[in-house]
């Protein structure tokens, strides 16, 4: 505690009583009750268990365009009955530290360096994790720019390693490279286009059948998003991926397909259709490897709450409703039909972790999910969440021995000082 200690006392002792100086708090609280996520009765996984998150933000302005953010985190697990805490747990460690230089509006350039926060477009192949008790961070440098009237991103970093009890530190054998870069093509488009670099100087595990190697990797892909076009809304996403993995080629792509339409009446009901596709390894013994990698993404955000699926060997289908029955609630219905792509390949959870690795010749209906949620802000400095989803298992999962339905409810307030 002495590092934490003697920073408070410098950032205070310089800034405190400045006009540059700025401090929030945010403190989040979520019950979570879990039965049988990994859909038998065999192991005892009925729990409740209490998630706390604090977190401290402190900000000065040097000058117009020269900033620093510092902000600390502190992750907290109780009722703990079985399971590892490190998913959970953190206690007060560093979550961003970074100096900002640049105004992108006015000098056409920023730049960030330092630990941050990092996400790009809808956070589907990168972002902070934001639901997870302990989130997502980097360390690194990221420059953004405008030319010729597209805006360019272009990064280095390195995923943050959570060390309970120690400070947290890079992990300096996954390296992230990118350019990612978006203009608005018309009055309700938009266009990104991207390419991705990550080199590993350590092994990195797929599904068992897939198996774990040094990985050389590119990611390049395509936004394609129309917003307001006659009540629509609508996403088309696209990458492929090459490179090398070991002594394999890798070869893989994914698919993302969303439109929604919303009804200009009472409620202000919207309804959408969503189709995700991750590609799996079909042939473990060829010298591809055409499992997807997701990267460092928020994948709780879209192939189902309970977090049993990923754009790794995937095909779901979703079907999404949502209500706003009064100014600042929200109402939730997502509907999922989970499948492999291959069955050769494992079913993989939102963690990218494989939960069951699949065999030759069996189904790859994985199970349908249903999401519900409500969603209500009191005020700008009080929201609160609940939400329920039930998860049916499907022949695959039938085949696998797991016969058992899931369950997850949980409960969440936020409040922002």
């Amino acid at each position: 505690m002495k590092f934490f200690n003697l920073l408070f006392f410098l950032f205070f002792s310089f800034n405190l009583f400045s006009e540059g100086f700025s401090f929030s708090v945010q403190v989040r609280y979520r019950f979570e009750y879990m039965e049988d996520l990994d859909f038998t009765s065999q192991i005892n996984d009925q729990e409740g268990i209490n998630l706390l998150r604090t977190r401290f933000s402190f900000g000065y302005n040097f000058s117009k365009d020269l900033s620093f953010n510092l902000q600390l985190q502190d992750a907290r697990v109780g009722s703990l009955a079985y399971g590892s805490r490190t998913s959970y747990e953190d206690s007060l460690d560093i979550r961003q530290a970074n100096f900002s230089f640049g105004n992108l509006k006015e000098k056409g350039f920023n730049l960030k360096i330092g630990r941050m926060e990092f996400k790009l477009a809808d956070e589907r192949l990168v972002g902070p994790v934001d639901w997870s008790n302990i989130s997502q961070f980097f360390d690194g440098i990221n420059f953004n720019f405008l030319l010729g009237g597209w805006d360019f991103k272009t990064f280095a970093l390195r995923k943050v390693n959570i060390e309970d009890g120690n400070l947290n530190k890079w992990d300096k054998k996954d390296n992230f490279f990118g350019i990612f870069t978006d203009k608005k093509v018309t009055n309700w488009h938009n266009l990104s286009l991207f390419l991705f670099y990550r080199d590993t100087e350590k092994p990195i595990a797929f599904g068992p059948n897939v198996g774990s190697d040094y990985l050389k990797e590119y990611t390049l892909g395509l936004y394609f998003e129309g917003k307001d076009v006659l009540n629509f809304n609508y996403l088309i996403f696209g990458a492929y991926q090459f490179g090398d993995f070991g002594e394999k080629d890798i070869k893989a792509k994914a698919f993302v397909f969303n439109l929604n339409y919303n009804f200009p009446i009472k409620l202000n009901p919207s309804v959408g259709i969503e189709y995700n596709y991750g590609s799996g390894d079909k042939n473990p013994n060829d010298k591809k490897r055409e499992t997807f990698d997701n990267l460092y993404p928020t994948g709780h955000k879209f192939y189902g709450y309970m977090d049993r699926a990923s754009l790794q060997n995937l095909k779901d289908y979703a079907l999404i409703l949502n209500l706003k029955p009064y100014k600042n609630t929200n109402f939730g219905i997502h509907y999922h039909i989970i499948n492999l792509d291959t069955e050769m390949d494992a079913l993989y959870l939102a963690s990218r972790k494989p939960l069951i690795q699949g065999e030759k010749g069996q189904a790859k209906e994985v199970g349908g999910e249903l999401d519900l949620t409500v969603n209500y802000k009191l005020n700008e400095n009080l929201s609160f969440l609940i939400g329920y989803s039930y998860f049916n298992v499907g022949k695959f999962l039938r085949e696998n021995e797991r016969l058992d339905d899931g369950e997850y409810f949980y409960f969440q307030s936020t409040v922002n000082f």
